[in-house]
């Protein structure tokens, strides 16, 4: 197979629906099948409290096993 192509390939395409059309059309186009299914919903953080939760969670990175960036 191509690098270049997903020919016969099924990809699951996680983002939120407003932001999904460009990567299927792109998945399409190399000839792979796009399958949309929202899992991640972005949102600005608010408030003060977000803020400093997101800031726990990033000092304790090191207690993480796995991390997934998006």
């Amino acid at each position: 197979m191509n690098l270049a192509s997903l020919q016969g390939l099924n990809v699951l395409v996680t983002r939120p629906a407003p932001q999904q059309q460009s990567i299927r059309e792109a998945i399409k186009s190399l000839g792979g099948h796009a399958i949309h299914f929202p899992l991640i919903d972005i949102v600005p953080l608010r408030g003060t409290e977000n803020i400093q939760e997101l800031e726990q969670k990033v000092r304790a990175l090191d207690s993480y096993q796995v991390l997934i960036f998006v």
